[in-house]
């Protein structure tokens, strides 16, 4: 959760710029946060759960839904729709496990 609400943010940023300047100062308490905790769950000592998950992803979403027009978002939109279709007929273990980039994306900064 944390390397891709880090990911999508960077992807926020990088594409709305000039708008998205004032998240910084919004988001920056979260994602200050999120760093500290960071170095903690990569080594395997904590694990953020559920809880911080569902957080990180809805500072990610409303971040989205601010800076965005709406084709972005239907794109956007329509790509998780995907994703989940996916991921009900298929496993997401095996994907991450197949492909070199998300398994290298999988293990940066973890323990093991």
């Amino acid at each position: 959760a944390i390397k891709g609400f880090f990911l999508g943010m960077v992807l926020v940023f990088l594409t709305n710029s000039i708008q998205a300047f004032w998240l910084i100062f919004f988001l920056f308490p979260l994602m200050a946060s999120v760093l500290v905790y960071a170095k903690i769950d990569f080594k395997g000592e904590a694990m953020m759960g559920d809880v911080g998950s569902n957080i990180l992803g809805v500072a990610l979403g409303i971040s989205i839904a601010w800076q965005f027009s709406l084709y972005p978002k239907l794109v956007i939109l329509l790509g998780l729709i995907l994703f989940h279709i996916y991921c009900e007929f298929y496993s997401l273990s095996e994907l991450i496990e197949k492909n070199k980039v998300l398994h290298f994306l999988d293990r940066l900064e973890t323990k093991g």
